[in-house]
């Protein structure tokens, strides 16, 4: 059996998650796990795009 590895940096909020946060909070618009591959909301905490000029995690947004 082999043993899974998992990059820390890949994982996303899960849609469930976020689709329950929109329906308790009605509104939600930062997505605190993500990168800008995988963002489930115009801004985002996470790596930024390639083309960003500031090479530094934090909060982001997307194209």
């Amino acid at each position: 059996m082999t043993e899974q590895q998992f990059d820390k940096d890949t994982w996303c909020t899960p849609k469930y998650v976020f689709d329950w946060l929109l329906q308790r909070f009605n509104w939600f618009d930062i997505d605190g796990c993500a990168d800008y591959e995988n963002a489930l909301a115009y801004r985002y905490i996470g790596k930024p795009a390639p083309e960003d000029d500031d090479d530094a995690e934090g909060f982001n947004k997307r194209a």
